[in-house]
């Protein structure tokens, strides 16, 4: 039966355990991530395409393509437009294999460090690699673009890029990271929205279904399932194993529960925003009504 001495007990250990792990564990080592040399040329490589790619991205649709609806975007807008297409490729890569793996190699908090096989180890951190390599591209192009874009957008890759660089620590962190790179199968009708928009097909059947698969797996990747995991993830590795140093845990505390929290405000906007944009009696401004980008 549940009492509140028995929280008090539940709450005293656990502080407990954190102060022993506070007192033992090193600072420095538990950021060091020896593995990250193995991949490093990985990681390098999927910057450069992601890169090259936007860099690309302007001539095909200009010059190529003659896209008619991108020919009448300002230079900004344009660059706006290729980032989301980045960001569309980055998610189609990563989101369903990530999909894949934890369908065929299960969830992390059933594994210890060493019930993983190389095959394993290399299949996830290959996979991070990638993503490594996009938020690598995207911090750049958030830096350059932080006047219109904002602050928020910089921090929040490079938050994203360190946690992900960290997850290299352990093999349990490395199975962690797939589970959350699913957040990005979101990101796919995110921009898939957007672009209805800016073909002039806003309010259209097509945009509307886009609309209700955004909510959806935004709810169900980032909000449900994503909350769960977040609770299982710092729960696991500050109190029940010790898979990387407490102080590694605490710096994934302060970056993993802003971002998340991000992720609660985006999705309140997106709801309110999607409503504004179907609502009848008005007709939705596309630059102050559309989805804004996230990662």
């Amino acid at each position: 039966m549940f009492t509140w001495s028995n929280l008090q007990i539940i709450i005293d250990d656990h502080i407990d355990i954190l102060l022993n792990r506070l007192i033992k564990d090193d600072v420095f080592d538990g950021f060091v991530a020896p593995r990250l040399k193995e991949y490093y040329k990985n990681i390098l490589t999927w910057f450069l395409i992601f890169s090259v790619l936007y860099l690309s991205l302007n001539t095909f649709f200009k010059n190529v393509w003659k896209n008619k609806y991108y020919l009448k975007l300002s230079n900004y807008k344009r660059k706006d437009w290729n980032s989301r297409v980045v960001a569309f490729i980055h998610a189609i890569i990563v989101s369903p294999f990530c999909i894949f793996l934890i369908c065929k190699f299960g969830f992390p908090w059933d594994k210890n460090e060493n019930d993983y096989s190389d095959k394993e180890i290399n299949i996830f951190y290959s996979t991070i690699s990638i993503s490594i390599g996009y938020f690598m591209w995207d911090i750049i192009y958030s830096v350059g673009d932080y006047k219109k874009g904002g602050i928020g957008f910089v921090i929040h890759g490079f938050g994203a890029f360190l946690i992900y660089i960290f997850t290299f620590k352990s093999n349990v962190l490395g199975h962690y990271a797939i589970m959350y790179l699913i957040y990005e199968f979101s990101t796919i009708f995110l921009h898939t929205y957007w672009v209805f928009d800016k073909i002039d097909l806003t309010g259209s059947i097509g945009q509307l279904i886009s609309s209700l698969l955004l909510l959806v797996t935004f709810f169900t990747v980032r909000i449900a399932i994503g909350s769960i995991f977040i609770f299982k993830l710092l729960h696991d590795i500050i109190f029940d194993r010790e898979v990387c140093s407490v102080y590694l845990s605490l710096y994934f505390v302060l970056n993993i529960i802003p971002m998340q929290t991000l992720n609660y405000i985006w999705f309140y906007k997106m709801i309110y925003s999607i409503f504004k944009h179907f609502e009848p009696s008005k007709k939705p401004n596309h630059e102050s009504k559309s989805v804004k980008k996230t990662n």
